[in-house]
């Protein structure tokens, strides 16, 4: 009975410790890692003209405003009649593992979901680099969506992503 006491209070004691380890590793520093403080940036980068039937790129770039991330989520729309993806690179992104990683041309969309393990990454990356072909003259807008996510990480996974760019780019080319 005496050793029994002994084993759970040691289990206890483990419990406490362990829990108190954690909350300490999870726990974020309120003077960097608040909401009000500077939100993370989510930028895209694209000509302002393209020719009709050729290729241009639209660079997906974020910045965490020196604060650790862990997870990207990215959502854009673009309008499939006027443009078509015909490749998207993530290599020199820092994430480590994409749960989603697609484009589909016939609902203009594209889905980058991905992230890396602790310590997470800090400062400015390319999240992705699309290849789109000109299909149809026009205005052809790109949308990141409010579902778009930078997430800290401070064990809350608290979203830093407050505004979501739009761009355009004008397709120019004869009208045969």
């Amino acid at each position: 009975m005496r050793q029994l006491r002994l084993w759970l209070g040691l289990a206890l004691i483990v419990v406490v410790i362990t829990s108190l380890w954690l909350r300490s590793e999870t726990s974020f520093d309120p003077q960097t890692d608040t909401i009000s403080a500077d939100p993370g940036v989510m930028t895209l980068k694209l000509p302002e003209q393209a020719e009709l039937g050729n290729q241009f790129g639209v660079t997906v770039e974020i910045d965490t405003k020196n604060r650790a991330i862990n997870a990207v989520g990215l959502r854009m729309e673009f309008d499939p009649k006027l443009v078509k993806v015909t490749q998207m690179d993530t290599s020199q992104s820092f994430c480590t593992f994409y749960p989603q990683n697609k484009y589909d041309n016939q609902t203009g969309q594209i889905i980058v979901e991905c992230g890396t393990p602790n310590p997470g990454f800090k400062g400015v990356n390319q999240l992705a680099k699309i290849k789109f072909v000109a299909n149809q003259i026009g205005i052809a807008k790109f949308k990141v969506s409010p579902q778009s996510q930078i997430l800290l990480n401070d064990g809350h996974g608290t979203d830093i992503l407050r505004q979501y760019p739009e761009a355009q780019v004008l397709i120019v080319g004869d009208r045969l």
